[in-house]
């Protein structure tokens, strides 16, 4: 297993810079790290880091697995193996986004030999069940969960892929 370095919010924001072309050299980068550092499952697993253009509030998500993970009880810290499980994360994003367009969140650069996926940052929207908790309406709901579901559940059905294509993508999931 090859290391790699784990960004700070500083080298991700040179990263991006070097990396991508979402963001002009115009652009003035701000960059708060979301996850990472915090007593939470996904806190010792991935690093989020929040990046910004100052200049007209345009944002992308950076997370980066972490190649170990830290017990919020005896501060062990444990090797995660394998590290390609985060592959499976970008894999059944972009599956999805073919499936059904513009129900997942964009992915701009996948680094695997970083374990880094630059993604569209969705902080902008609210978490479901809180909303449905409040009582809030979502006309909808029924319609988009239904076609996802239905889509999902059809496109990787025998009913549309050969045996060969099940197999493989059972495989790769």
């Amino acid at each position: 297993v090859n290391a790699y370095k784990v960004l700070t919010p500083e080298e991700a924001v040179n990263y991006i810079r070097q990396y991508t072309d979402i963001f002009s050299i115009e652009d003035k980068l701000v960059a708060k790290q979301v996850s990472g550092n915090n007593p939470s499952a996904d806190g010792y697993v991935n690093v989020i880091i929040g990046i910004q253009s100052t200049k007209d509030n345009r944002s992308v998500i950076l997370k980066q697995m972490m190649p170990y993970v830290t017990s919020s009880i005896r501060d062990n810290v444990y090797k995660l193996i394998p590290l390609e499980r985060i592959k499976a994360e970008v894999d059944s994003i972009k599956f999805w986004d073919t499936i059904c367009p513009n129900s997942v969140p964009k992915i701009y650069v996948w680094d695997d030999r970083n374990k880094i996926i630059v993604m569209e940052d969705l902080s902008r929207l609210k978490i479901m069940s809180s909303e449905l908790l409040k009582r809030k309406k979502f006309p909808e709901l029924p319609k988009q969960l239904g076609e996802f579901l239905g889509k999902t559940a059809f496109y990787t059905s025998d009913l549309f892929l050969t045996h060969k294509e099940k197999m493989n993508l059972k495989n790769r999931f």
